[in-house]
């Protein structure tokens, strides 16, 4: 039921419930994943680390080291967050194949945050040889690829994604190539399939991609702007915070958009989008220098961190030199 809750984004209620089995089973490992989940999603960090640390006390597993691991990466400890998801990787039962390779694609998705390409795409490539055709492995073997400007491959390595299971995410990847190759035609297509996708999804849609979409291609900013701000209501985490500040900044309410960067700021977490995101909204303000000092280190972070918005942010960078 838990879980259920968390996929149907009714997150107050899975705390509720979660904590409810708390109080009956304080000794059962799963109830505190449950509490860590729902704490991140609410954005009530300090709790999700406290459920963490006693789910990694009372059972070390797969399940609980991945956790630590997340929560490490939300507070800017990235060699943390890949120490803990190596441990997972190494310890998961070695019968379960699926599980293995997500260990091994979120491992390499830690290393792709702060732009180390090569050694994620290692190992989104051994997740592939564990649990071949993993449509998350081969998203992220795409990303890797577009980041080092192989774009070719990229799409081949999205469409084979996309054909196993149409994530929002690979969908978009996919459009946004084809939108840095002059290809518009196709990339409309596979934004139009992006929110076609969301909407068939109902109650389990995640809004918030399409309001980064549409804030990312200046297209339905109200629409984006009012789901960015549904959805802050409703929880604290910082990549709400991210997303509602990157569409005020696209309304040009500067000083709005300032506070609510600063939220989502607050964990130090490593995330180049959120460090080019508060860069655009210092440079909105007019102030060059803090929007030169998020830029670059933006770019530090990442170079590629996103197919488009990563030139954008370079193009920035030099408007202000």
């Amino acid at each position: 039921k838990g879980s259920l809750l968390l996929t149907f984004h009714r997150f107050e209620e899975a705390l509720n419930f979660a904590q409810q089995l708390q109080k009956e089973y304080p000794q059962d490992p799963s109830i505190y994943g449950a509490l860590t989940d729902a704490n991140v999603e609410l954005g009530n960090y300090k709790e999700a680390l406290d459920a963490v640390q006693t789910m990694v006390d009372l059972r070390p597993t797969m399940e609980s080291y991945a956790r630590v691991s997340y929560v490490r990466s939300l507070y800017g400890d990235s060699a943390g967050a890949i120490e803990a998801m190596g441990i997972a990787a190494r310890i998961v039962d070695p019968r379960e194949k699926e599980a293995q390779a997500w260990c091994l694609v979120h491992l390499g998705d830690e290393h792709f945050k702060i732009g180390q390409f090569a050694e994620a795409e290692k190992q989104y490539d051994l997740a592939l040889q564990v649990f071949p055709n993993y449509h998350f492995a081969l998203a992220g073997k795409g990303h890797t690829r577009a980041a080092v400007g192989d774009f070719e491959n990229a799409v081949n390595l999205f469409t084979q994604a996309q054909n196993k299971i149409p994530l929002t995410e690979t969908v978009i990847a996919l459009g946004d190539i084809y939108t840095k190759s002059g290809k518009t035609e196709e990339a409309k297509k596979q934004y139009d399939l992006a929110e076609f996708i969301e909407q068939k999804l109902g109650d389990a849609s995640d809004q918030r991609r399409l309001a980064l979409l549409w804030a990312d291609h200046d297209v339905k900013l109200d629409a984006a702007l009012d789901i960015a701000t549904r959805e802050h209501a409703k929880r604290k985490d910082i990549f709400t915070a991210d997303i509602l500040a990157w569409n005020l900044y696209k309304k040009g309410d500067f000083q709005a958009a300032k506070k609510i960067i600063n939220e989502a700021m607050r964990l130090k977490t490593k995330d180049a989008r959120i460090f080019y995101h508060a860069g655009m909204i210092e440079k909105g303000l007019g102030n060059k220098k803090g929007a030169a000092e998020f830029l670059q280190k933006a770019l530090q972070t990442n170079p590629s961190f996103d197919i488009l918005q990563a030139d954008k942010a370079r193009q920035a960078l030099q408007e202000l030199k």
